[in-house]
């Protein structure tokens, strides 16, 4: 009882980014001790995953996430495990193994559908799938996949990560040519939105507004942008409108 009360505690501390006293759990070496269930122990594991995920170390990364995951695989899927998936597909995705994340995320979406209630990891599983499928390249997919997440926030009465998915909805409607459509989602001044806002412009004839609003974005960060493709966008608005 004593060690599943610091596995909550310390779930809540990496939760809230809390990463500094976690070390102190993971001194203890709880997963050394046998009479500890097998989810409980999974439970540790991906505490030490998402810890050295924080502190850059890849491989105690790795290796703590697959020990989690096959723990806890031994039960029914929960939020855990649903956890431990969406850390692996994170790392497959940097390792640009694309097809396995989507194998794994995919799978556990299936699982889930054979219960009847709908939960956050419904929502957080697509989102993650939307990534991988921009990166294939597989706009209409993805899309689908966030009228999904859209119907089941609508649903449970919840937002995730709101501005984000705006944005990636917006890049998918603009990679379908729904230009019109991205113009009614674009009511921030955010860089993003603006160059996707000023690219729908461009691309309905509405040069002028698209240059003057061009002109008044800044450039956006390429070595880590918050959507793919959004300095592909702004450099093809720059070709394009630059000389006007």
């Amino acid at each position: 009882f004593e060690i599943l009360r610091e596995i909550g505690h310390y779930e809540l501390k990496v939760d809230n980014e809390d990463y500094d006293v976690v070390k102190y759990f993971i001194d203890k070496e709880y997963e050394l001790i046998e009479d500890v269930p097998l989810p409980d122990s999974g439970r540790i594991h991906l505490i030490y995953a998402r810890y050295f995920k924080f502190k850059g170390d890849l491989k105690r990364t790795k290796l703590h996430t697959d020990k989690a995951l096959e723990k806890l695989s031994t039960v029914a899927v929960n939020q855990h495990y649903v956890n431990a998936v969406l850390l692996k597909a994170e790392l497959l995705m940097e390792d640009e193994a694309i097809d396995e994340a989507i194998d794994i995320l995919e799978e556990t979406v299936y699982l889930l559908t054979k219960f009847d209630e709908l939960n956050i990891s419904d929502i957080k599983l697509r989102f993650a799938l939307v990534k991988c499928y921009i990166i294939f390249k597989q706009y209409y997919t993805a899309h689908r996949l966030i009228e999904d997440i859209h119907e089941i926030s609508s649903r449970l009465s919840i937002t995730y990560k709101k501005e984000e998915l705006k944005k990636f909805e917006m890049l998918l409607l603009l990679k379908l040519e729904r230009y019109k459509d991205v113009l009614e989602l674009a009511d921030s001044g955010e860089t993003d939105i603006d160059i996707m806002r000023a690219y729908s412009l461009w691309q309905l004839d509405r040069v002028k507004e698209a240059d003057q609003l061009l002109k008044a974005i800044p450039e956006p960060d390429k070595e880590f942008p918050s959507i793919p493709q959004i300095g592909s966008l702004y450099e093809e608005l720059t070709g394009r409108l630059g000389g006007l």
